[in-house]
Parts: C-alpha cells; structure tokens; sequence
C-alpha cells in the first residue's frame, strides 16, 4: 500500500478516486477537484495549514511513481504565531528592517499568516494563485533568471511553497544585492539557507541538531522576539564605541595639536608634563570609559540600518572629533594668550589654560551624552 500527504494541489494530481466508504470510491471529476481546490483555499484564507492525504496500492514497478490514488480528504490545522512575534516584527520595521517569510505552506495560508504577524502584503485577489503582487510561489522563483530575481526580491514580502532550494537563492539574490541576510530556521530543510545567510538563527528547543549545527546564533527559549533586543544591543555596542573613540580622539588631537602650535610659534608650553598626564588619565579616560557603557537607548531603533561595509571611523565622526577638538584648542589658546599678554609665563597661566582644557572637556562630555541620547 501507498500512503501519501502533502499539498492539495500535489495530491489531487496523483488521484483518480476519491473515498466515500470502503466500498464506494467514485472517480474524481473536474467538478470535484475544483470543490476539494475551494474548500482548501476557504481554510487556508483563515490561517490553517492544509495537509491532503491520500492511499492506493503500490506499482509493481518499484521505481514508478504511485498513481490511481485515492483521495481521502484533507486536514487543516491551527498553527499559531508565537506571542509577542508581531511586536517584534513592528519594532524590527520601524528600524528598517525588512521581513521576509518563506514557507512551504499554500499561499492563502501564507498571506493570512503575514497579515496577522503584520508584515506589509498588498491586498489579496481571492483567485488562490496569484492574488497578492507581494507574494510569489516557489515554482514562480523557478522561471526567474538570477537577474530577474535580485530585481524582485525587495517588492517581495511573502514566500509560498518553497523548497530549500528556493530558499538558498532568495538568501543568494539579496546578498547580490549588498544587504545583511539573517535567516530563522528550525527543520533540516531550513540548513542549507541558515548556512549560506550572513546570519544563521536557530530554535534551541523545536530546531533540529542539523539547524543548530548550521546556525550562527541559537535562540534557547525559541522566542522569535528575542532578536529585538539583540539588534538593539549591537547597534548601541557599535554607537558606543564611535561614541568612546570621538571622544578619546577629540583630546589626544587637541593635546597634540597645543603642542605642536606652541612649538611651531615658538612659545611656552601651555601645558605642563604633570597637567598633560592629569588630563589623559583622569580627564580622557574615565569619561570615555562610561561613555563606551552607555545602556541601550529605545530610540536607536528609530535609526536605519548601517551599510555592511560603514567603517567605525566614518566622516561624520572625523568631522565630530575635528569640531571638538578645535573648540578645545581655541578655547586653551584664547585663555593662554589673555594670561600671557604681560609678557610672561607663570604657573597660574598655566593653571588657567589647563583648567580651559577641563572646562572644555566638561562641555564636550556632556554634548557627547546628549548626542548619544538623541
């Protein structure tokens, strides 16, 4: 005997009869085929996975493929998303981030599914086929060139009846298209994309050893929501850092840049050796230090997604580290030369220019906490 479950449209195809009792298999007609098609497409338009399932007697040729079925019926099953997986998907939009669901489940199902998780699909036709320019099939995938699917896959939201083969060249066409690809997987069929994807996420409790082994990054609590503080720890990691380096660069170049002016003028140091090492290692470093501590802050979220390859070192910290350190150097400069104007350098000039230095510092410290919470 053959057993056979699956997709309706796939078992239908390999069906001649459909069951009544186990005496009474009448022949399955256009008419009943396109009632058995309704019905499914009705339960999955509400969110149900739809499993057919079939049975006959096995070919005597045993490399043919099983034909003459008979169709038993189908089973739709509730299969919720998990709490809090919508919330996670809102926060992860509004900082830029674009979902991508890619399922083997039939269209209707797929696209009640994304509507509820809030993912942005366009409104359905109600044909079962094509009814969403959002959504695209699998065997659709196949009639694309490479070409012509990197061109797509940014309008495309929602994936149905995939294989993992599918899912490799999504996976493939958006890194052709220069974007960091995190891939959410728990069955074996899901490794191969995990393992292509710049970021493999595996289910610690429902994924296989196969996803697991495959994966980057494995969620113990199997809770999809987790990636959104992930995401928020990492860019307000990388923040802080060009947060920590500004400001450490901001008073080396500024130091540097009072020594060199006065040795280049041939003036008095405005600072001594004592007064330097105070401000490097009391001055500079502590306030740095909490700076590349900063705790997370909600409204990094609100910024887009940094380019895969943005140096740490950017222009627009180049220009921050400029600008601070010339406001530091212009205001140490006009204190030293208002001290200096008798014609002679004492320790209290120096004293004074030394504490312009903090006092700019002070303000510095605390422009950089503001931008930081900005």
């Amino acid at each position: 005997m053959v057993y056979l479950k699956g997709a309706v449209e796939a078992v239908l195809s390999k069906c001649r009869y459909y069951y009544v009792t186990d005496s009474s298999t009448p022949s399955l007609d256009a008419k009943t085929k396109e009632i058995i098609t309704n019905r499914a497409v009705e339960s999955a338009k509400k969110g149900l996975r739809v499993i057919a399932m079939a049975y006959g007697f096995a070919p005597k040729d045993v490399n043919a493929e099983a034909k003459d079925l008979i169709f038993c019926g189908f089973q739709a099953i509730v299969d919720p998303p998990r709490k809090g997986v919508a919330h996670a998907v809102a926060s992860l939009h509004s900082a830029g981030v674009q979902m991508v669901m890619i399922t083997g489940d039939a269209e209707p199902t797929a696209l009640a599914i994304a509507r509820e998780l809030g993912l942005k699909v366009s409104p359905s036709a109600g044909d079962g086929k094509t009814s969403s320019s959002s959504c695209m099939l699998g065997s659709q995938v196949d009639q694309l060139s490479e070409r012509e699917l990197i061109e797509r896959v940014p309008s495309i939201t929602v994936y149905a009846r995939t294989t993992p083969r599918h899912k490799m060249a999504i996976v493939r066409a958006w890194q052709m298209r220069g974007a960091i690809v995190a891939m959410t997987g728990d069955g074996v069929n899901d490794s191969p994309a995990l393992k292509m994807a710049d970021i493999g996420i595996s289910m610690g409790k429902s994924g296989t050893d196969v996803a697991k082994e495959a994966a980057d990054v494995i969620l113990v609590d199997d809770d999809f929501s987790s990636i959104l503080p992930a995401v928020e720890e990492g860019k307000s990691i990388f923040y802080n850092i060009q947060n920590f380096l500004s400001f450490q660069l901001s008073t080396a170049v500024a130091a540097l840049t009072l020594i060199t002016l006065s040795t280049f003028f041939k003036l008095a140091n405005p600072l001594n050796a004592m007064q330097i090492l105070f401000i490097n290692i009391l001055m500079d470093g502590p306030p740095a230090q909490a700076l590349g501590v900063d705790p997370v802050d909600k409204e990094i979220m609100k910024r887009p997604p940094r380019r895969k390859d943005e140096p740490v070192l950017s222009q627009r910290l180049l220009i921050r580290v400029g600008f601070s350190a010339a406001m530091i150097v212009l205001g140490t400069l006009f204190v030293y030369i208002y001290e200096v104007g008798d014609g002679s350098l004492s320790k209290r000039d120096q004293t004074m220019a030394s504490s312009s230095v903090y006092h700019t510092l002070g303000e510095l410290m605390t422009r950089h906490l503001r931008h930081s919470s900005s």
